[in-house]
């Protein structure tokens, strides 16, 4: 497909553009400034520091929803031991 069919396709399903949509002042502050260089080091650091900060973070979502987990499993169980005395009437 080339870029004009692409183009007419995208306005077809999101319509047109409004204006100012790309304006931004944040990126019209930073145009035309040199981006600042960083030794190899340095950008390994943060590399790493993004890592560990991903795997913290990932090891908190687990326990939580291990938490979650174990709570519902409680309530199954006592879901379950309900059903058995009174709608079967085992005990």
């Amino acid at each position: 497909m080339d870029i004009i069919k692409a183009n007419k396709v995208l306005w077809h399903v999101y319509g047109l553009l409004l204006k100012g949509t790309f304006n931004n002042k944040e990126v019209d502050d930073l145009l035309g400034e040199l981006c600042k260089r960083v030794s190899l080091k340095e950008a390994a650091k943060a590399q790493f520091a993004t890592a560990v900060a991903i795997k913290a973070f990932t090891q908190v979502e687990d326990d939580v929803i291990n938490k979650e987990e174990g709570e519902l499993d409680k309530q199954y169980v006592a879901i379950e031991i309900n059903y058995k005395t009174e709608v079967i009437g085992e005990e």
